[in-house]
């Protein structure tokens, strides 16, 4: 692939990629036709390991077949596939009598692990969300946000966070509740047209840039303690570049609606930080994880090339030449792009290769959830398309 700004030819390889490898795939192997939902627990070449399915993942879903139809084309295989995947969330027993989202439910909608995590909340909010965009389905926004409301108090206090499966070093605050939750915020308030919700998601994006982030280093500490310290050890140093990276273009659009242009300005200059500071000279791509002063990293397998580091990344730098232009934003984005689209996908089955370790080899799971989603991959090529298309149009 030629590193050259091509950007009608780049946005044909992303609809291409989208339209003819990856939805394809989760046609033929992930869609329950049975009960609704999609199935999660596969492999890369799409055999079910078996049919539980886990919350986290179907709002994923959900996500990604609403997007795809609200913003690729008006498929209505999409859209039908999209409405099962609501009606399975919302007819299923997946929600207690406290609105608490469960972990995983069997095929038919059964609770087999219950509520233990406010990711699995947020991705079905995200979906619901999503869903109604299309539809003005006024259950569906009910429900996220009801859903919402339950989730914000808890976030105040995160030694009593149910979070799996990334659970939280006692004495810390994670940085990965704030970033989902901003976006979360984003979304619902931009629905609801609600100032107070999107007020919200600016909280969140500066609790972040004000305690996580360092502006020495210029990177995002994973980890804080209660009274919002850095500390000097190897659980406070360490750094998920990928995990920074997709919190700043999160934040990139929140502080874009509130025209601070300043703080769009330094999380596109955090996104270059992190890369440079998380790429592997000696074998190319970006590593999963990495302590600031060389010691352990806590986090696991922190030298695998995870895909969606490398999906989140090229959005990011995508949405980072649109809206400043800079040169580097194209340099950075042809290096990832070069490295991704030659190591991860799977030529024989479609789709891509989840997880390889640091010569690019592929290897099991390595990520917290051992799912395969429809998610990281397909948002990039969705929300690419489009500001590919803006920057098309705009040129």
């Amino acid at each position: 692939m030629k590193n050259q700004i091509d950007f009608p030819q780049l946005l044909t390889i992303y609809r291409k990629t989208l339209l003819e490898d990856v939805v394809p795939f989760w046609m033929k192997h992930g869609i329950d036709r049975d009960y609704g939902g999609i199935f999660n627990c596969i492999k890369d070449d799409g055999t079910i390991i078996n049919t539980e399915k886990y919350l986290w993942s179907q709002g994923r879903a959900l996500w990604t077949f609403s997007a795809l139809y609200n913003r690729i084309s008006r498929n209505a295989e999409w859209l039908n596939i999209a409405t099962k995947l609501k009606d399975f969330l919302i007819n299923s027993e997946a929600r207690d009598n406290q609105g608490a989202w469960a972990y995983t439910v069997s095929r038919d909608g059964k609770v087999v692990i219950p509520p233990q995590s406010i990711y699995a909340d947020a991705f079905v909010i995200l979906g619901l969300i999503e869903f109604a965009r299309i539809t003005k389905d006024r259950q569906a926004i009910d429900i996220a946000f009801t859903s919402y409301k339950r989730v914000k108090p808890l976030l105040k206090d995160q030694s009593t966070l149910p979070t799996e499966p990334n659970r939280i070093p006692q004495g810390y605050e994670h940085h990965g509740p704030k970033m989902i939750y901003s976006l979360v915020s984003y979304e619902l308030g931009s629905l609801l047209e609600d100032q107070k919700i999107l007020q919200d998601a600016l909280n969140f994006a500066n609790e972040v840039m004000n305690d996580h982030f360092e502006n020495k280093s210029g990177l995002v500490h994973e980890f804080i303690t209660y009274d919002k310290q850095i500390v000097d050890n190897d659980i406070g140093m360490t750094v998920v570049p990928g995990h920074a990276i997709e919190s700043m273009w999160f934040f990139a659009h929140i502080y874009k609606y509130w025209g601070e242009e300043e703080k769009v300005k330094k999380v596109f200059s955090a996104i270059r930080r992190h890369l440079e500071f998380g790429w592997d000279e000696e074998y190319g791509g970006i590593f999963l994880a990495k302590n600031i002063k060389g010691g352990e990293v806590k986090w696991w397998n922190p030298e695998a090339k995870v895909w969606w580091v490398f999906t989140e990344a090229m959005y990011a730098l995508l949405l980072a030449h649109e809206l400043i232009g800079e040169k580097w934003c194209m340099e950075w984005y042809w290096k990832v792009h070069n490295y991704a689209f030659s190591h991860f996908p799977d030529h024989e089955h479609g789709e891509w290769n989840q997880n390889l370790d640091r010569k690019g080899n592929k290897i099991p799971v390595v990520t917290s959830l051992k799912v395969k989603d429809f998610f990281h991959l397909p948002r990039a090529l969705i929300m690419g398309t489009e500001c590919l298309q803006r920057i098309i149009n705009n040129s």
